[in-house]
């Protein structure tokens, strides 16, 4: 730690009594005499000007102004001295420790920092040698026309391609042919079952109508019957 450093609390000791012949015969010089520091007016100062910075008065002594004076009439002795001096040097030593343990981190961290820059360098440098070769992968692909996803060729697929769509549609045509003649054999079969239809309602209404015819002839049938039958009973008689 090295030698001791002057504490900069202010101290006020007790004032020493001077002897005791000399403080019988002398008693007002035993009090250490209070200065009252002089001030000086500026020769730039007005009365009528409220300011802070125009005509304040200084002290000829500063030393007398700066002396600080104890709150409340506390008085701190050497135990006092020795007690916040040795709080001052266990929070020195409680910094101390702490800045050594920021160090550490400190350290620790560079030390990470560095490993990890190192690893990112690498990995950059793979990263760029396998862009360099998926751009030769890709040329030579290009120069072979080979599809890079389904790994054929691009001009035997393309040929497929056409020839399955030249296929489809011909099958579709083909299907919207077969599908038009259905549709006119559809509708020529409606026409004919509409025709037999109506064939069916004419003869129908011709079975019902010779059913009534039927039914009034022998109405009449019946009614001549009588006829006779009265007519035989009267000539019977």
């Amino acid at each position: 730690m090295g030698e001791r450093e002057n504490s900069r609390i202010p101290l006020y000791q007790e004032k020493k009594q001077y002897e005791a012949t000399k403080s019988n015969d002398r008693p007002a010089e035993s009090m250490k005499k209070t200065v009252a520091p002089k001030f000086e007016v500026p020769t730039s100062f007005n009365f009528a000007v409220k300011s802070e910075k125009v005509g304040a008065f200084k002290p000829q002594n500063p030393t007398v102004s700066k002396r600080k004076i104890p709150q409340n009439g506390v008085y701190k002795g050497p135990n006092t001295r020795l007690r916040v001096e040795a709080e001052l040097r266990d929070k020195n030593q409680l910094l101390e420790a702490s800045n050594l343990e920021l160090y550490r981190n400190l350290s620790e961290a560079k030390e990470n920092i560095a490993k990890l820059t190192q690893k990112y360098t690498g990995l950059e440098g793979e990263s760029s040698e396998l862009k360099k070769q998926l751009e030769k992968c890709m040329l030579f692909l290009e120069t072979s026309n080979i599809d890079p996803v389904s790994g054929e060729k691009i001009l035997e697929t393309a040929k497929q391609n056409e020839e399955q769509r030249k296929e489809v549609l011909s099958l579709s045509r083909n299907l919207q042919n077969e599908l038009e003649v259905f549709s006119q054999k559809a509708s020529e079969h409606r026409l004919q079952m509409q025709e037999i239809k109506s064939k069916v309602r004419a003869q129908q209404e011709e079975i019902e109508r010779r059913l009534k015819e039927k039914e009034n002839f022998q109405t009449e049938l019946q009614e001549m019957e009588k006829a006779l039958d009265d007519a035989q009973q009267l000539l019977d008689v």
